[in-house]
């Protein structure tokens, strides 16, 4: 795709597109820059439910908050399909992808040690540290995985 193409689809004259951009790159950027705030957006609103147990949850409690808080992230996907689809695709912008991810990571890691901070056991996790990165990650795709197409 070429300056020219993106011109045109977007129906403005050159100099317009010009006057705010100086190549397609920057209007890659600017859609990557606008659909992660939109993605934490729904992911914060989404994970607040998360911190309200006062328990670590069982698989049934996780089932539940799973199936029940993830609105925000169902309609931030379906929203923005187009875009988050061709972006995450395997021929897609590899950055964005790692961008995703690594948020997505590092929010389900602050999940693991909000529950173990309720009995006091955080100080297990700091001993195994590359092994909680290791499990966030394991989630986060596992919870990605439909959007990665």
């Amino acid at each position: 795709m070429k300056d020219k193409d993106i011109i045109e689809k977007s129906q403005v004259s050159a100099a317009s597109f010009y006057k705010y951009y100086s190549d397609k790159s920057e209007v890659l950027d600017d859609l990557e820059n606008d659909l992660m705030a939109k993605f934490r957006k729904a992911v914060a609103k989404d994970i607040k439910h998360w911190q309200t147990m006062n328990h670590s949850p069982s698989k049934k409690d996780m089932d539940r908050l799973i199936d029940q808080n993830i609105n925000e992230l169902i309609n931030f996907a379906t929203e923005n399909h187009e875009y988050v689809s061709t972006l995450l695709s395997r021929n897609g912008e590899a950055n964005f992808q790692y961008r995703i991810i690594e948020y997505s990571t590092k929010m389900i890691e602050r999940a693991i040690i909000y529950y173990y901070s309720l009995y006091h056991q955080e100080r297990l996790l700091s001993k195994q540290n590359a092994k909680l990165q290791f499990i966030s990650r394991q989630y986060a795709l596992a919870f990605l995985e439909p959007l990665l197409i």
